[in-house]
């Protein structure tokens, strides 16, 4: 970690080593109705990488000026061979790479904040995900879209302890298949605004 006067940093590392890796057929997962409860155990996996977060603020007069950027990057991999029911798994061999984890998430967010109010606006980018396991790299491979979506919220006090405030999520109205579980393809979230007054005694 570092910090200086306004500026923060930290990098992480970590390491997940699972000996017993075990999973729920479900009917989200695309299981059979004869499959459904049915333990699979996975075995042994690893999950393992790097996190990245730095901030700084600028204060401009009367005005904070906050900065963030965060990025993880990840690797997932079986250690033992497997069959399993649940379609996500299938027939699994040692080294294959988890399915639905993201190598590469990346998030940065820009605000102005004042005492009466404030302005935040944020972008998250998520690599495209494998939908099954593999060595193969996941652009040869059935998988999600690629995301790249923003995001607002705004805020401003209007009397006392009341706040108004405004969050607009996916605010491109960007369209991506964030899966294929479990019949067909699933879409993310469209653009969604939510408008309220929040109250603090």
């Amino acid at each position: 970690r570092f910090t200086k006067g306004a500026a923060q940093a930290e990098v992480i590392g970590y390491f997940n080593d699972y000996q017993n890796l075990t999973d729920v057929c479900t009917l989200s997962s695309g299981c059979l109705d004869a499959n459904i409860d049915r333990q699979v155990d996975a075995g042994k996996a690893r999950v393992y990488g790097v996190e990245v977060y730095g901030r700084h603020e600028k204060r401009l007069g009367a005005y904070t000026v906050p900065v963030t950027l965060a990025y993880t990057a990840t690797k997932a991999e079986f250690l033992k061979d497997f069959v399993a029911v649940d379609p996500i798994y299938g027939n699994v061999q040692k080294g294959d790479q988890l399915p639905y984890v993201p190598k590469h998430l990346l998030n940065a967010a820009l605000g102005l904040e004042h005492l009466r109010g404030g302005l935040n606006v944020s972008a998250t980018y998520v690599s495209a995900m494998r939908e099954q396991p593999g060595k193969l790299p996941v652009s040869q491979v059935l998988a999600t879209d690629r995301q790249f979506v923003m995001d607002a919220s705004a805020q401003a006090r209007l009397y006392g302890p009341f706040v108004l405030y405004v969050n607009v999520r996916n605010i491109f109205n960007e369209a991506y298949i964030v899966s294929r579980r479990p019949f067909g393809a699933r879409p993310n979230i469209p653009r969604w605004v939510q408008v309220g007054v929040r109250a603090t005694f």
